[in-house]
């Protein structure tokens, strides 16, 4: 009897052992996961909330009547108006009366966080009922001099996906 207390009693210890380093194991994984996400720049959350709404220096300002993003260059950046690009001679980079552009907005139950690349790469090169695809805008509206446009526009967490091949391709 004493010999089956001790076999149940270093199964016990076992089973308590491996329970241990189950969890200790998933609590690793957890933080390396959450450093790995707060490392992400920009993070998901400002991309979310703001950093997908507008370029870098314009200021959102709401949505229209057909539920798009609002953006208004408030700070008089200067901006390509139209472009010599073939690629570019139908982007419309802003109103120059409203001093605003419109951008395709997140469609209700999307979250940033969780689209794929693919979804995202999708929307970014998407214009919908807006005036341009934010990747159209980035390479046709960039600093101006004139009629000539002399670089990209800067667009934090957008430049670099709209520059990067599709996802389901790499």
């Amino acid at each position: 009897m004493e010999t089956i207390i001790k076999i149940f009693a270093f199964i016990g210890a076992v089973v308590i052992i491996v329970y241990l380093i189950y969890r200790a194991w998933n609590y690793f994984q957890y933080v390396t996961e959450q450093n790995r996400l707060n490392m992400m720049r920009p993070p998901l959350t400002y991309m979310q909330e703001s950093g997908i709404k507008c370029p870098d220096y314009w200021v959102y300002q709401g949505v229209d009547g057909s539920n798009n993003y609002r953006c208004k260059n408030t700070y008089n950046l200067s901006v390509a108006s139209n472009s010599t690009l073939d690629y570019c001679k139908d982007i419309n980079c802003y109103d120059t009366t409203s001093n605003e552009i419109v951008f395709s907005a997140l469609q209700d139950g999307k979250d940033w966080s969780t689209m794929t690349d693919d979804e995202k790469k999708q929307f970014l090169n998407d214009k919908g009922s807006a005036s341009a695809s934010r990747c159209d805008w980035i390479k046709c509206c960039g600093q101006s001099m004139g009629a000539t446009v002399n670089s990209d526009a800067v667009w934090l967490g957008v430049t670099d996906l709209c520059n990067a091949p599709a996802p389901s391709l790499s």
